[in-house]
């Protein structure tokens, strides 16, 4: 009995090429490496299709057909707040805003924040002269000694007119708060002295003011309490005891005019939004050298700033955010609107000049005859009497628009 399979002829030839090895080892290793192709068994079910033979690999297109598409679970902003975010099949979109769209670009010293062409832009704060923002406040930066500083200029805009919410010791008369636009100006940085009123008298473009040591109208004054323009060296010191008629001749004789009320606010706050005096909400103190110094009444005659008398201007101040001095204190100083207790309720937003005629100008800021607290606040406002009247606390400043451009 063969116990060999047999082995086709092709194969046997092969075979005799292994000639150095023993031939049926040598047969074993020609069927396994040279032998024919195995005959593969028929399959039991050829409807059957293998799976393995017909998936596609996971790149192909019908990947993203089976795949459910993804969803945009999570919040789409880009924190940009000029762009409108979306989802978009399953991806967050982001579409810049149209321009001019109102955003806040996180920078207290700017203002007019808008959207342009997908970026928050906003103008940077303009403080004026020889001041500069800071934490959206402006403050004073190198400012020049008072007597030595002429005019500033405070940059067109809007502030917030009257009383500041929260305020104790608000009075009817100065609300409601309003929004007032004025445009560019210019100021004097301390309230005029003695020595620049002379200057008019000699020129005779003014004239003189009361004496206080005799009778000399002055309305409900003791004579013991001296008027500025009498006393020797006084030179640096307000000239006080002047009418509103002679406070007005002096501004044009200077080539200017008095502030209007809502110019002399805006000044007196000094770039600060909110606050109640031109330094911010500390109480004023007679020290001289802080950022709430004032001359003002500390009650009696031996405490406090009460010296009898007003102060060289600047040296019982500090500048404000737009280095002027004294806006508050030493003297209360006319302006050219004339007193309306209820103005604000109607008065322009752009610009006003007050009421067209009236019997008592306003008087702004406070003199050293005044307490602190209701009188020192930015937003007090009041009448000082009859134009003709002259008060020992009384003073003023001018002011001069700025040339507009043909």
């Amino acid at each position: 009995m063969n116990r060999h399979p047999a082995v086709p002829l092709s194969t046997k030839k092969r075979a005799a090429q292994c000639a150095a090895a023993e031939w049926l080892i040598c047969l074993a290793l020609v069927l396994m490496a040279c032998g024919p192709d195995p005959v593969q068994p028929p399959d039991a079910n050829p409807d059957v299709v293998d799976v393995a033979d017909t998936a596609e690999t996971p790149d192909t297109a019908d990947t993203a057909i089976d795949t459910p598409p993804a969803t945009c679970d999570t919040d789409c902003s880009d924190g940009n707040p000029c762009t409108v975010d979306s989802c978009t099949v399953g991806t967050c979109t982001h579409v810049a805003s149209a321009a001019g769209v109102s955003c806040d670009d996180g920078d207290a010293c700017t203002t007019g924040d808008a959207c342009a062409t997908g970026s928050c832009i906003g103008v940077p704060k303009v403080c004026g002269t020889g001041a500069a923002c800071d934490a959206g406040n402006c403050v004073a930066v190198g400012c020049k000694p008072a007597i030595d500083s002429e005019m500033a200029l405070i940059p067109a805009g809007t502030f917030q007119m009257g009383c500041v919410p929260g305020d104790p010791d608000c009075q009817p008369e100065e609300l409601p708060r309003h929004a007032v636009y004025l445009d560019a100006y210019y100021i004097d940085a301390h309230e005029v002295t003695v020595g620049e009123y002379l200057k008019c008298v000699a020129a005779g473009g003014c004239s003189e003011p009361a004496k206080s040591s005799g009778p000399s109208g002055l309305s409900g004054e003791p004579f013991d309490i001296k008027c500025n323009w009498e006393i020797p060296d006084h030179e640096q010191y307000p000239v006080n005891c002047v009418t509103w008629y002679q406070s007005d001749a002096y501004c044009k004789w200077a080539v200017g005019r008095l502030p209007t009320e809502a110019e002399w606010e805006k000044a007196a706050r000094g770039g600060l939004d909110g606050k109640q005096f031109p330094w911010g909400d500390e109480p004023p103190t007679c020290e001289p050298g802080q950022k709430n110094s004032a001359v003002f009444w500390g009650g009696t005659a031996t405490t406090a700033c009460d010296t009898g008398m007003s102060w060289a201007v600047g040296t019982g101040s500090a500048p404000n955010g737009y280095c002027l001095y004294d806006m508050v204190g030493n003297v209360s100083e006319w302006v050219a609107d004339w007193y309306d207790s209820g103005y604000y309720a109607s008065a322009p937003v752009s610009n006003p000049h007050g009421p067209l005629n009236g019997e008592f100008p306003v008087r702004r800021g406070s003199g050293y005859r005044h307490f602190s607290g209701y009188f020192l606040r930015a937003s007090f406002r009041g009448h000082g009497g009859f134009p003709s009247e002259q008060h020992v606390a009384m003073g003023f400043r001018c002011a001069k628009s700025v040339p507009v451009s043909p």
